[in-house]
């Protein structure tokens, strides 16, 4: 066939069978670069360093090839609470803790909840190594990354803070109470709640980083068809404050000390896999304060970093001085054990 012809042919083809602009892969889009992402937004240093994006209403965390590589504690807590006795869920009350990490896989970054509750604290790196991949671990939150620059990425946050960490909904749907010192959970409610992401945000009035520790907020509304009562103005709409804490781990040398059933201390319970044969499986360890001495040959000293308690300024007199008086009477106990000034408010 002539070279014409072939062309003719080919051209004729073509129009038969018109490329469909939909199979054509489309040309990935570059990721932008930390400066210019973070280009005119205000960022908060510390711990976890973030940006706030005013226009998205989006947090970023900025992560560096070191946060992305350790890991840290995490706490949820009620920023604001219900007022109500039907539910355990006051301002200021504590959530879960847990020791996490983050991992990148691709372009999202994961905030993974570490298994603690199962370890070979004295095992072997193959031991150990067999225990983590026993037991599952809980993927809390997936960041898609947004900027890179040099290892370091910003990730959006929103799908980590926006959420109803405190759990907050299984209460309202099942209320927990305290009954003969212990927390159990009632009748269910009957009352369908949800979180509405559409009314929730986060609250950078209550939020901040500082070189330990991270502080982040949000107000979270959550809604219901039917009518409820849990001291809000509209029945259908509930909107309070939960908190998020991102700290950095003590530093080494902490020594764990075995609890004792004849001591009543409060204990981290936890089964460990590297324990002789002859010793049980779980270890519970005393939850205690980590005191130390200035001078350690001295028969009395003060600690290298005290207790420290901080009073609410909303706390009236005279009730401001009792408290104060009654939490610093403790050092008087501190004393025996060799602390001078332990405790302070």
């Amino acid at each position: 066939m002539k070279p014409a012809a072939l062309l003719l042919l080919l051209g004729l083809v073509s129009a038969c069978f018109p490329v469909n602009a939909q199979t054509v892969p489309p040309a990935e889009k570059e990721t932008p670069s930390v400066t210019s992402r973070a280009s005119g937004l205000q960022k908060h240093d510390g711990f976890i360093s973030y940006y706030w994006d005013e226009k998205k209403g989006a947090v970023l965390f900025e992560l560096s090839p070191a946060a992305l590589n350790r890991e840290f504690l995490y706490f949820t807590g009620m920023g604001s609470g219900l007022g109500s006795p039907e539910l355990f869920a006051d301002r200021s009350s504590f959530g879960d803790e847990a020791l996490c990490r983050f991992r990148r896989v691709g372009m999202r970054v994961l905030m993974i909840e570490e298994n603690s509750g199962f370890r070979a604290t004295r095992g072997s790196p193959e031991l150990v190594q067999s225990v983590d991949s026993s037991f599952p671990t809980s993927v809390l939150a997936s960041l898609p990354i947004e900027a890179e620059q040099d290892g370091t990425v910003l990730v959006n946050a929103n799908s980590l803070l926006i959420r109803d960490a405190f759990d907050l909904i299984s209460q309202m749907r099942q209320p927990t109470q305290v009954a003969g010192g212990a927390t159990v959970r009632g009748q269910a409610a009957g009352v369908n709640w949800r979180l509405d992401e559409n009314r929730s945000v986060v609250d950078l009035d209550h939020s901040g980083s500082f070189p330990l520790n991270t502080e982040l907020e949000a107000l979270l509304t959550f809604a219901t068809e039917s009518e409820s009562n849990f001291n809000q103005p509209d029945s259908r709409a509930l909107s309070v404050r939960e908190h998020h804490s991102f700290v950095a781990l003590p530093d080494p040398g902490y020594e764990t000390r075995e609890s004792d059933p004849r001591v009543g201390f409060g204990s981290l319970d936890f089964a460990d896999f590297s324990q002789p044969f002859d010793q049980p499986l779980m270890r519970h360890l005393v939850a205690r304060w980590r005191l130390q001495k200035k001078d350690p040959n001295a028969a009395l000293s003060e600690p290298v970093k005290p207790i420290v308690f901080y009073l609410d300024r909303a706390i009236p007199e005279p009730i401001r001085s009792a408290a104060r008086r009654g939490i610093l009477w403790w050092n008087a106990a501190f004393e025996q054990a060799g602390f001078k000034d332990a405790v302070r408010v």
